[in-house]
């Protein structure tokens, strides 16, 4: 396992020493630092998302064919408590971290100018590498 933690006596490196750990960039593309610390994030972090970007029908239809799963008698229930939790969803107001929304909007808008740009998961170590396309 991989240790984050700084070594002792390491003061005098650079604050983008995990940036330059888990972040390789093989292209000749400059990769601002905020994007770079944003792609630190990893695969698996989430954005909150806003209650305009759930597809419905896709999860109405998902929960469909789950609910044929669940005994007959429990189905009615189960479906209540499904549609009940969507609702209180869907009319929810979502507040949504202003800090991390803005590191998203600028990296799509980096990635989207840069479109000979590709950033990967590396097949080995758990870093990510920015790559183009030869």
């Amino acid at each position: 396992m991989t240790n984050c933690m700084r070594p002792r006596g390491s003061e005098k490196r650079s604050e983008n020493f995990l940036t330059m750990k888990w972040f390789i960039n093989t292209t000749d593309i400059n990769i601002p630092q905020n994007i770079a610390d944003f792609l630190l994030l990893g695969s698996k972090f989430g954005i909150p998302t806003t209650n305009k970007r759930v597809r419905l029908w896709q999860f109405l239809t998902d929960v469909e064919n789950n609910v044929l799963e669940v005994p007959c008698e429990q189905r009615d229930v189960v479906g209540a408590q499904v549609t009940n939790s969507l609702t209180n969803y869907m009319n929810k107001s979502h507040k949504r971290s202003s800090h991390l929304c803005k590191m998203f909007r600028n990296m799509i808008t980096f990635l989207r100018t840069n479109s000979e740009l590709y950033i990967l998961q590396a097949d080995k170590g758990g870093c990510c590498v920015g790559m183009t396309r030869e």
